[in-house]
């Protein structure tokens, strides 16, 4: 248990910053539908109170803010209303949806200084190739499509292949987690491509060593080098890594069944449609950032700044929300796909 003392201190000088948080959500996942561990610096629910991740962001502790909602969540109904229109899919609303939250956490920030610098990026290849790896950053999850109307459009990265040379090397291809995951012909092309830009032989046929891990955010196969034959001399033997066309072969033989399940996030069926996730994340962000614990509130700024203009324009099909305090179905499935799509919204911030 934490030092009360040491706790508060360090509260309090957060709040001295201008954070804020909130007894009634999580700190790290933003949940506000279940009983919250309070022994630690920050409440936590008993997911993340599980967790032992090293170093993992507290993602919702935000900065106060004098501006009203409609003015500070700009941003995220911007982006929200485009989504919409353009019938986006979710490996495009997370991401997208995401950083905006992001951006309101810290009232702007680097984040909005990257936005500024990739919109005009364009008219320079190299500065866009130059930011994109900045965004991107070492685990190169996410990838920058383009800014429209000041919105910075992302999309998850299907796969990444990286090279760990050295006495003992390894090949590490990371799937992430998507509505459509990576195909095994994928997964073999950016593999065979990037062995070839490193010059290390992948001509293997017959054997392959690969060791297979499924976390919270992809999977994780990890290949080495096979030596197969006699060996006569002294040390190690030099092996050879698998052709492409056998990792390809062990990857479709790993995500068939329950393993490619997960890392659609979902069990076998339809994916998400944008007129149902997309206010449910807009609403999690006026909730968990916002503080609006009502759904009064949270309802008529949907309706006024995502929902009503965007049925006025491409999408006709989408419902008002009540604003008279009342259930109805519309509110409670949106408050239902809130609480689904919070996961797969957490772990790609976790990635931004």
């Amino acid at each position: 248990m934490a030092d009360t003392e040491r706790r508060t201190g360090f509260l309090d000088h957060l709040a001295s910053r201008g954070y804020r948080w909130s007894n009634k959500h999580c700190a790290w996942c933003g949940k506000y539908w279940e009983q919250l561990d309070h022994r630690g610096l920050f409440p936590r629910c008993e997911a993340c109170s599980d967790d032992r991740t090293h170093n993992r962001r507290a993602l919702f502790l935000t900065k106060e803010s004098a501006e009203p909602p409609e003015v500070r969540f700009a941003g995220v109904f911007k982006a929200a209303r485009m989504l919409l229109e353009d019938g986006a899919e979710e490996d495009r609303v997370f991401p997208t949806l995401g950083w905006a939250g992001l951006e309101v956490r810290e009232s702007g920030g680097e984040r909005a200084k990257l936005r500024a610098s990739l919109a005009e990026a364009p008219v320079n290849p190299g500065e866009w190739e130059r930011l994109t790896r900045e965004l991107s950053g070492k685990g190169g999850r996410i990838r920058p499509i383009e800014v429209v109307g000041g919105v910075l459009v992302l999309e998850r990265v299907p796969v990444t292949v990286k090279v760990w040379e050295g006495p003992e090397p390894e090949v590490w291809i990371e799937v992430m987690p998507r509505s459509r995951p990576a195909s095994p012909e994928e997964v073999a092309s950016l593999y065979e491509q990037t062995m070839r830009e490193h010059a290390l032989p992948s001509e293997e046929e017959r054997a392959v060593s690969l060791t297979s891990y499924l976390t919270e955010h992809h999977l994780r196969l990890i290949v080495k080098p096979v030596f197969l034959g006699t060996h006569m001399g002294e040390g190690p033997p030099d092996g050879s890594f698998p052709s492409p066309g056998l990792v390809g072969d062990a990857y479709r033989g790993l995500i068939e069944g329950n393993l490619g399940e997960s890392l659609r996030g979902r069990k076998r069926g339809r994916g998400w449609k944008p007129e149902t996730l997309i206010p449910a994340i807009v609403a999690f962000f006026l909730r968990t950032y916002g503080g609006m614990v009502g759904r009064k509130e949270i309802h008529k700024l949907l309706n006024e700044h995502v929902l009503d203009p965007a049925r006025k324009g491409n999408v006709p099909r989408l419902e008002r929300l009540p604003e008279e305090g009342m259930s109805a179905s519309a509110s409670n499935q949106l408050w239902k796909n809130a609480e689904r799509a919070h996961k797969q919204l957490i772990r790609t911030m976790h990635s931004l």
